[in-house]
């Protein structure tokens, strides 16, 4: 099953948990730091297949920092932590 995607809250907290600015994020997944600043600020799921892979890109770079993206489910709400 391939990864869920995070939605725009989850990369804000991820990205505050690394210390990282939106510039930087950018930068790593290959887009304008505007995008980013929309990503955050999008609180519906993407659907089209452009948003969806730099959703996908974005994703993968905090993931590579260590990002783990908990999605909602009966136990718990939607939220990031580091990896150990």
């Amino acid at each position: 099953m391939a990864d869920k995607i995070p939605s725009g809250r989850m990369i804000r907290a991820a990205r505050g948990l690394l210390g990282m600015e939106q510039r930087d994020l950018a930068s790593e997944a290959g887009v304008d730091r505007r995008t980013i600043a929309r990503l955050e600020a999008e609180t519906d799921p993407p659907s089209n297949p452009l948003r969806i892979w730099t959703y996908e890109q974005v994703r993968d770079v905090l993931k590579k920092r260590g990002i783990m993206f908990l999605h909602p489910n009966k136990s718990h709400g939607e939220g990031v932590a580091l990896k150990n």
